[in-house]
C-alpha cells in the first residue's frame, strides 16, 4: 500500500509539474524517480516510506510542495486531508 501511495505522488508530480518516470542515479537506491524539469530528481516512492516510518513530520504534502515550482499551484489541490 505505501509503495502504490508513492507512486501515486510520482504519478502526479509527472501528470502536473512535468516530471518524467527514470531510473534513479546510484546514490538515490533503487526506486523508481521521477526527474523533473529542472533537472532535479524526486523518490516519492521513498518519501511515502519515510512518512510511514517518521510520522507528520516526513508530510508528502510539504514534499510536493519542495519539489514543485510554486507556478504550477498549491500543492493541497492534489493531497487533500480529510
Amino acid at each position: 500500500m505505501v509503495f502504490k501511495l508513492g507512486a501515486y505522488v510520482g504519478e502526479l508530480l509527472v501528470r502536473h509539474a512535468g516530471g518524467v518516470w527514470a531510473d534513479p542515479p546510484a546514490e538515490m537506491g533503487g526506486w523508481p524517480v521521477v526527474k523533473l524539469p529542472s533537472g532535479y530528481y524526486a523518490n516519492p516512492i521513498d518519501k511515502a516510506f519515510k512518512r510511514v516510518d517518521n510520522g507528520p513530520e516526513d508530510s508528502v504534502v510539504s514534499f510536493w510542495a519542495a519539489v514543485v515550482p510554486t507556478s504550477s499551484g498549491n500543492p493541497r489541490r492534489w493531497f487533500r486531508r480529510r
